[in-house]
């Protein structure tokens, strides 16, 4: 508790600035315009653009005292995203400390694009959604809490705090953004993918015990749990072999509600009759391999660790 006069100050400071730049006390012309915080939410005229600043540095602060203090990182794996990433990564809140666009193989210049917006690029030539976000964690510096979500603009980064503050409040070690639980735009989930979240959460709930409704992109992570499940996956298994190890491994994990939106262009599994096969069959592999592992059974402790630490 000896920092919490610190923290109090900073809260008190960052306030001060949201509320000074809000009535153009920081106004000017001359400083380079800053990524947008939130997205389209905090956009401001070009005259503003110390504004833009401080505000970001302010809503950061009020992150951080928020957050515990705590650093993140957010892994975007990315494939032909060229019209979407850029807004993807400008929607990451201004409290995220690094973002990581992990490019699977693009040719339509998502690496530039992506670039641009602020993020930091690595590229993984090995197609799989798997491969891309094992190359992305591993181009993070050494944070606290991983964040996923994908690169077409489907998962929507206002709900990230829902995914983050479980997690650096100490309540929960990794987070499940449920799109089944929250507000899905028409059409955004198709009828196979809707099928498949059905079946494969109901397999893990018969064999393990546990209660997840969705196997969405859209999750949190502490870095210390995700390295003790041993990822290894590098195609369509990759969310659902984290939440089977997540349930095998002891973790404590919720579910949040958050928004799913129409993806841009086409997808690259449920767009498609074979993608969509491919992945069922991949994920279904998944959990008979699981369950084939020694003391792989119901985990007795499942519903003491879904109530927290």
């Amino acid at each position: 508790m000896r920092d919490a006069p610190l923290r109090f100050a900073l809260l008190c400071r960052a306030i001060y600035i949201v509320w000074a730049t809000s009535v153009g006390e920081y106004r000017s012309s001359s400083v380079p315009p800053a990524r947008p915080v939130f997205g389209r939410h905090w956009r401001t005229p070009a005259r503003n653009r110390l504004g833009d600043v401080r505000r970001r540095d302010a809503i950061r602060l009020l992150g951080l005292c928020v957050r515990s203090g705590k650093t993140i990182g957010c892994v975007i794996p990315a494939m032909n995203e060229a019209a979407a990433i850029g807004r993807v990564v400008a929607g990451i809140p201004g409290w995220v400390d690094h973002i990581v666009v992990a490019d699977n193989g693009s040719v339509d210049g998502t690496d530039d694009v992506a670039r641009t917006a602020g993020a930091t690029v690595v590229y993984e030539p090995h197609v799989g959604y798997g491969a891309a976000c094992l190359a992305g964690i591993n181009a993070l510096p050494d944070v606290d809490v991983v964040v996923f979500l994908d690169g077409d603009l489907s998962d929507d980064p206002d709900d990230m705090a829902a995914l983050v503050d479980p997690i650096a409040s100490g309540s929960f070690q990794f987070v499940v953004g449920s799109r089944v639980r929250g507000v899905v735009e028409a059409g955004a989930l198709t009828p196979q993918q809707r099928f498949g979240n059905w079946l494969a959460t109901g397999l893990i709930r018969r064999i393990w015990g546990a209660e997840f409704t969705d196997l969405g992109p859209f999750r949190a992570i502490e870095r210390d749990a995700l390295r003790r499940l041993q990822m290894s996956d590098r195609t369509f298994g990759w969310t659902v072999e984290m939440q089977i190890k997540a349930v095998r491994t002891g973790l404590s994990f919720c579910e949040v509600p958050v928004a799913y939106r129409r993806r841009v262009g086409t997808s690259k599994i449920s767009g498609t009759v074979g993608g969509s096969l491919r992945a069922g069959a991949k994920i279904l592999s998944m959990i008979a391999r699981e369950a084939l592992r020694p003391n792989s059974g119901r985990n007795e402790e499942v519903s003491r660790q879904r109530g927290g630490r």
